[in-house]
């Protein structure tokens, strides 16, 4: 039982990596100021179009010359730089997503950090950077403590390939009413997309894929307006993780996520980069949130679990509801644990699951004990987690590349289309709309 409890309270430390930087503190990037304004105006087309190289030499050049509205539009060909928007409302867009393509030759630390309200990076490829591909936060110190009352506010990634980029593909810390979407994300330690310190993040996650990460997808202290749709987390060590930290965090508790027609599947992969937590096999985890809406998804093949709502730390889960999901191939198939010890003051509070395929479940029989009707108040410290297996020992050697996958879909007309800065909004999706994907 300790190995199993172990095992599982890695996923804590796979989370809390959100919490800084695998580097040191860096000075501020080339381009970087201090301040962006605190409000957008209008998102409307407005601005100019510079051409890098045509009219600048380089992407940060173009940068440091755009003013608010402005697209910069990127030719095919490899860019070894670490570019900043600073200036609000600028677009960053390549012209063809495969090939137009930033390096960081394992040198660079970050390939595109949007710093200032409404800007937006679309249609190209960031990969090899030693920390993370995209970044969205208002310091450019990513281990700054994020400030509740100064979030950036609008910001966008489409269409963007973030591949080999050592800790993540594509991060969000402590801004608001942002669309990632029909992004890639693969070879990261850390995660390939997330979501941290934002409430409420108005933010939305779709048409997305994940694979070959420690994780797909994970949010910490993450709240209200936070909707993961229609995305592949697949062949990744986990697929999605969710989950509060740090009492006295200004976000914490984490609140309100909804995870809905995704398909999570063979989050097995031990070839993915391992960090030394060795969380492993696991699909869909809720740790410590409240409020958390798990419905429509296919979750096929997960060793471990394929949809579990636990406890992390001193944040127990409540009202969390799994819904109408199809869950095949589980080692578990559903489960509600508590990872703190019998005796520790926790408790789970009318957290339910109804409307599930599924074969397995602990406890046994969950529906029936934790159903959806009548709110209920059980107390589960005596349930053991499930059983999951234990992946390999970090080993020595250098971490393994992955390919580009040729497949991934361009943005339309990007040559021809104006820039459109980033509203503060939350992206208008129609969850009641959403279906269970297919297994392909």
């Amino acid at each position: 039982m300790r190995r199993l409890v172990s095992h599982v309270a890695a996923l804590a430390a796979v989370l809390s990596l959100l919490a800084c930087s695998n580097h040191a503190a860096s000075a501020p990037e080339a381009g970087a100021t201090d301040t962006a304004p605190a409000s957008l105006g209008s998102a409307a087309p407005s601005g100019s179009s510079i051409a890098v190289p045509g009219d600048h030499p380089t992407i940060q050049s173009a940068l440091d010359a755009a003013t608010p509205g402005d697209l910069i539009l990127v030719s095919p060909g490899v860019y070894h730089e670490q570019v900043v928007v600073s200036t609000p409302r600028v677009v960053l867009r390549g012209i063809d997503r495969g090939s137009v393509i930033l390096d960081g030759g394992g040198r660079l630390r970050t390939g595109v950090h949007l710093r200032a309200n409404g800007t937006a990076v679309e249609n190209l490829t960031v990969q090899n950077y030693t920390d993370t591909g995209v970044l969205v936060a208002r310091s450019a110190d990513p281990n700054a403590r994020v400030s509740a009352d100064n979030p950036l506010r609008g910001y966008r990634v489409s269409y963007v390939s973030a591949s080999n980029n050592t800790s993540r593909g594509i991060w969000m810390n402590g801004a608001r009413g942002g669309l990632i979407d029909h992004t890639y994300a693969a070879g990261s330690n850390q995660a390939g997309v997330a979501v941290s310190r934002c409430k409420p993040c108005n933010t939305v996650v779709t048409d997305s894929v994940a694979e070959g990460n420690s994780v797909g997808f994970v949010a910490r202290n993450a709240s209200d307006g936070l909707v993961v749709a229609r995305s592949v987390w697949r062949a990744n060590r986990v697929g999605i993780a969710s989950g509060s930290f740090e009492e006295g965090d200004d976000f914490a508790p984490q609140t309100g996520i909804t995870v809905a027609g995704n398909l999570v599947t063979d989050n097995s992969n031990r070839d993915a980069p391992e960090t030394s937590t060795g969380a492993y096999g696991m699909g869909i985890v809720l740790a410590g949130s409240t409020a958390g809406r798990v419905f429509r998804n296919r979750v096929l093949r997960n060793p471990g679990v394929g949809v579990a709502v636990t406890d992390l730390g001193s944040f127990g889960p409540t009202a969390n509801e799994v819904r109408d999901n199809a869950l095949e191939g589980n080692g578990t198939d559903l489960s509600l644990f508590l990872i703190r010890a019998k005796g520790d003051g926790i408790s789970t509070t009318s957290n339910c699951f109804a409307g599930n395929s599924f074969v397995r479940s602990m406890p046994s029989d969950i529906e029936t004990l934790l159903g959806c009707g009548a709110a209920s108040k059980v107390h589960i410290d005596s349930f053991p987690p499930p059983r999951m297996p234990l992946s390999p020992a970090p080993g020595d050697g250098p971490r393994a590349t992955r390919p580009l996958p040729t497949d991934v879909p361009p943005m339309p007309t990007a040559a021809v289309d104006p820039a459109e800065p980033a509203p503060d909004a939350m992206p208008h999706v129609n969850l009641s709309a959403i279906i269970v994907p297919g297994s392909a």
